[in-house]
């Protein structure tokens, strides 16, 4: 039994190292692309990078692999384990590749929706039931769309990314609509707590720099995640 479980967490970590490796990838084409001179795909090039930037795969590392032990932990080799360790490592791979390219990429967002409404289809990995996931998805886009307009409206610019939308959409299909003000709330403040360390540390204005809110609304949502379903 103790060997099964060795061989288990042992292949949880084979996948995370994969797992972080293809995220920096992601972010690497995707920051190339946003470049003027859009260089060619060169998989040689793109893993010297990986080299100079150890940081960022370790930590995509020990994130996913300490997310997979916690569902393995928690729900056994199940379907709702399976699903969710997808979910939270979709959610991962999103705020890594937004703190690194300030770009949340559509062809992981919106998948990411409808499969957090496609689960509710099923018993064995439903997370609130297909009339909260659709809410939920709703809730998570809408109000922060109409905010993001009656700002631009009023200042010219934008105040936030739509991807910021279309992650807030998937989370609230998986989670539902009842944790997208907490998760708004929290994420606003760890991230104003950021910004500010940031002004005191440089000791310059960062106010009118873009930053990525994408990392705060993911950690938001594991914090609250936890909180709700972790017993000590």
């Amino acid at each position: 039994m103790i060997h099964e479980q060795i061989i288990i967490i042992f292949f949880f970590f084979v996948i995370s190292a994969f797992s972080s490796f293809f995220i920096f990838l992601i972010s690497i084409r995707i920051a190339k692309e946003e470049s003027e001179d859009s260089p060619p795909f060169d998989l040689k090039e793109d893993i010297s990078a990986l080299f100079n930037n150890k940081l960022f795969f370790i930590s995509g590392l020990w994130a996913i692999f300490i997310l997979l032990v916690y569902f393995y932990l928690a729900l056994g080799l199940s379907a709702q384990a399976f699903s969710k360790s997808i979910f939270f490592m979709v959610l991962i791979a999103l705020s890594f590749i937004d703190y690194y390219t300030r770009y949340l990429p559509n062809f992981l967002t919106i998948p990411l929706v409808w499969m957090g409404l496609f689960v509710q289809l099923f018993a064995s990995t439903r997370t609130v039931g297909a009339e909260l996931a659709i809410v939920g998805a709703i809730a998570g886009y809408l109000p922060l769309w109409i905010f993001a307009y009656i700002y631009r409206f009023l200042r010219g610019r934008d105040g936030m990314g739509f991807g910021d939308f279309k992650l807030l959409a998937a989370i609230g299909a998986w989670l539902g609509p009842y944790p997208i003000p907490w998760i708004i709330l929290l994420a606003s403040l760890l991230g104003s707590v950021f910004q500010l360390s940031k002004l005191l540390v440089q000791r310059q204005s960062t106010l009118h720099q873009y930053f990525p809110f994408g990392p705060w609304i993911v950690l938001a949502t594991v914090i609250i995640y936890l909180f709700k379903h972790v017993r000590i």
